[in-house]
């Protein structure tokens, strides 16, 4: 029997640490992770777990739901508004849950798996000696909105192989531990078996997740860390597949790393921090997930280009990003948030906010329109191949992408002493034929056009140069434009729910009367103090 009371908080649910909850004997000031602001007056405390939000509305909902936010308002002794805000919950699970017939909202098995946690700990706070009640509320109560939730779970089938999935089975494993008496339809061991032949599937042969992000890969190290420590608290001990998988990921996520142990801002995420790992140096590559990188002490890139799931993934195939020596070169444009009504986050997650080879037509597509048409599906098809590798610094890697009637070709040579050379091919159409070699620059970046046409960029102590083999420099530039018309260009973000204007180099590739194109660029990079030589073939020197 494990010890109800030891459970009080203990254990990460991996929201995200951003939760700000203020209050006085008159109100509670809530700050959810997405900034969104919810108020609670202490006389009347009331909440809509129905309202369309005007700030990012499915985030919102998804944290107005989860109930996380009752924990510091029951430490802090007001069990008078968690009382009221829990039977409200439940006045809205019985109307709202009617029946299982109609469509349910993206985050309903996150918020399912987040009330479960809520309850788990407020079942624990119950036992602590003192307690017993909040109100009229007691165990039995807390039992009943388990059961509640359970049916929700069953009766929209939530338990499905993502991450949602994968959080709700093991708010589901706490909750069985801390409501035994409450029952699950297909057996407790059934939650078990979902989890091991889900992590599994999601994080592949390799140990990369279907993600398609460095962070959601450290998302899925928090939970099989999660699982591991509460299996055991709880007495039973983590079974071998567990930890397997996690050392398997931890590889994988380790070669991921920036040399100086930040998380490149590949993905739906922005430029974060951790200490806690340390980078894997050298080549490597997952060419099912179609992510490549190559890195060093001090250089660290990578190649996007494929998917093996289809959650979360950006229009960012052909991108690519660049870091040296403390500086990013070569930028992705991260995630401002999942805002439809925010023209910026549209555009970082579409084809603005990557590093690649793009047709023009396509920029105001948002990456919602091409990503999830069933189970695995992606109107962009995109595969990655690695040609070739001799070091970490001498190899040839490829990516092709399909979409529409366009295709694109993006060939990467890295020939060491920190020179590599981008060959773009294009084969567009009537509908779409402006193809462009795109290059997004840290906000603080300064560009210079050289004497024969090279475009030099510095970066803090860094430096780089691109030179496309024109005699002048056909490069368009473009920085924080308002998009009249269109979505706005220019822009990244530099960490999440942020958003700043920044450089956005474009360099256009001439097309034949059958839409077809070709450009190669020259691409030079090092340590401002060491000077600056850009890549000119055929120059002296």
């Amino acid at each position: 029997m494990v010890n109800v009371s030891d459970y009080w908080q203990k254990f990460p649910d991996g929201s995200p640490d951003r939760w700000k909850v203020d209050g006085n004997e008159e109100k509670w000031d809530v700050v959810m992770p997405n900034g969104a602001a919810l108020t609670l007056r202490t006389d009347a405390p009331t909440v809509d777990f129905t309202s369309t939000f005007a700030k990012d509305s499915d985030s919102t909902r998804l944290w107005t739901n989860s109930l996380r936010y009752l924990l510091p308002i029951l430490e802090k002794g007001d069990t008078s508004t968690v009382e009221s805000i829990l039977k409200a919950f439940t006045e809205y699970l019985q109307s709202a849950f009617q029946d299982f017939g109609g469509s349910f909202s993206g985050s309903l098995d996150h918020q399912c798996a987040l009330q479960l946690r809520t309850l788990c700990d407020i079942r624990s706070w119950l036992s602590i000696d003192g307690h017993g009640s909040i109100g009229t509320i007691d165990v039995e109560d807390l039992s009943g909105l388990v059961a509640s939730i359970y049916r929700v779970v069953a009766g929209y089938g939530l338990l499905r192989p993502n991450n949602h999935g994968v959080m709700l089975g093991i708010s589901m494993l706490h909750s069985f531990e801390l409501f035994p008496d409450v029952e699950w339809k297909e057996g407790k061991k059934s939650v078990n078996k979902f989890l091991v032949g889900t992590l599994k599937q999601v994080l592949g042969t390799d140990g990369v997740a279907n993600e398609n992000t460095p962070v959601y890969q450290a998302f899925y190290l928090r939970l099989l860390e999660d699982i591991m420590a509460f299996k055991e608290w709880a007495g039973g001990g983590a079974e071998r597949d567990f930890e397997s998988l996690y050392e398997l990921a931890l590889s994988a996520y380790c070669h991921m790393l920036l040399p100086n142990k930040a998380v490149p801002p590949l993905g739906d995420a922005s430029l974060s921090s951790q200490s806690r790992y340390s980078p894997k140096h050298g080549f490597w590559s997952s060419e099912e997930n179609g992510l490549q990188i190559a890195s060093s002490h001090d250089t660290f890139f990578s190649f996007v280009c494929g998917f093996r799931g289809v959650f979360h993934k950006q229009i960012d195939d052909t991108s690519v990003y660049l870091w040296h020596n403390g500086n990013a070169l070569i930028q992705d444009g991260g995630l401002t948030s999942y805002d439809r009504n925010d023209k910026v986050a549209v555009s970082l997650r579409g084809q603005l906010g990557h590093s690649g080879l793009f047709f023009t037509e396509y920029d105001d597509v948002p990456a919602e329109k091409v990503v999830a048409f069933g189970p695995g599906k992606r109107l962009i098809d995109a595969k990655m191949s690695v040609k070739s590798v001799e070091a970490w610094d001498r190899f040839q890697v490829a990516g092709t992408t399909q979409f529409r009637s366009t295709q694109t070709h993006r060939t990467i040579t890295w020939n060491g002493d920190r020179r590599f050379l981008i060959r773009d091919v294009v084969e567009g159409s009537p509908a779409a034929h402006d193809a462009v070699s795109r290059f997004l620059l840290d906000t603080k970046a300064t560009i210079e056009i050289g004497s024969v046409g090279e475009v030099v960029v510095r970066s803090g102590s860094s430096w780089m140069s691109i030179y496309c083999g024109a005699p002048g420099a056909n490069v368009r530039i473009s920085r924080g434009h308002g998009g009249e018309g269109s979505l706005p260009r220019g822009f990244i973000a530099p960490r999440n729910y942020q958003k700043a204007p920044t450089s956005l180099l474009e360099f256009p590739i001439a097309v034949d009367d059958n839409f077809s194109g070709k450009q190669v660029l020259y691409i030079a990079f090092g340590k401002v103090d060491d000077g600056i030589e850009p890549w000119i073939p055929g120059a002296k020197g």
